[in-house]
Formats: structure tokens, C-alpha cells, sequence
């Protein structure tokens, strides 16, 4: 494993896989024709179930149920990394200047932790870890 997709990537990846930026549909395209899995945080599991919940969010249970039964598929490009002790140990070395959310700080540490890189659309991660950032 060599990278780490954010929420938003995954739900793009998944459910609209135009929206994804040339950059990381390469990236992500490069790994799954190497046969590296894709990383992604248990944590995006929980931001999902709460985009769902979210009425100004256009995600449906449906989509939710699409994302969890390809993350169950062993022949999918996806393994789901753990929050543990040294994922939470990490998130308090994670600027909290550069972005409060939790969330973002969860995943950055995730990648801190694994020395992966991270495909994200979201502005504020590049600030907030040395690690490589793919958009």
C-alpha cells in the first residue's frame, strides 16, 4: 500500500468517478493496475454514515450500502486502516492551526502513521502533513 484515499475520493471513486481530478484518477488507476491496495481510514466509514444523515447532503443510503459492499469485496482495490493507539497518538502532532476538523486530522495522521501519500481534493491537507498530497 502506497496511498491513502480521503472521504470524498472514495465516495467519488465509487459513485461518480468523473468528478476526480486528472491527477488522481491517474494516481489511483497507477495503483489499482500495480496491484497496490488503496488505503482508506475506518474513520471514512463514520464520515459516510453521517453524510447520509446530513439532509443538505445529497448522499443516500443506497449510495452508503454501494460503498460498504465493494469495501467488503476482497477483489476490490480497498483496505479499510484502523483508527488504533498510534493513529490517535498521531492526530495531536497534526497541526490543529492548519484545520481543526477532526475528520481531516484523522485521516493526515492515518498517513503519518503508515508513511503512505494521500489523494485529497481538500485544500487545507497539503498544510498539515509532509506527506505527499495527490490532487
Amino acid at each position: 500500500m502506497r496511498l491513502l484515499v480521503d472521504t470524498q475520493v472514495l465516495i467519488w471513486e465509487v459513485l461518480d468517478p468523473a468528478r476526480l481530478s486528472p491527477a488522481a484518477s491517474a494516481a489511483i488507476d497507477r495503483e489499482i493496475e500495480d496491484q497496490e491496495p488503496l488505503g482508506v481510514s475506518a474513520f471514512s466509514l463514520v464520515e459516510i454514515a453521517y453524510a447520509v444523515e446530513k439532509a443538505s447532503n445529497p448522499m443516500t443510503s443506497l449510495d452508503r450500502d454501494r460503498i460498504l459492499l465493494l469495501l467488503r469485496d476482497a477483489e476490490a482495490p480497498f483496505e479499510v486502516l484502523p483508527v488504533d493507539m498510534a493513529v490517535a497518538a498521531q492526530v495531536g502532532r497534526v497541526p490543529r492551526s492548519a484545520n481543526a476538523d477532526p475528520g481531516d486530522r484523522i485521516i493526515v495522521a492515518t498517513v503519518e502513521v503508515h508513511g503512505l501519500g494521500l489523494i485529497s481534493a481538500d485544500r487545507k491537507i497539503p498544510g498539515m502533513t509532509k506527506q505527499e498530497v495527490i490532487w
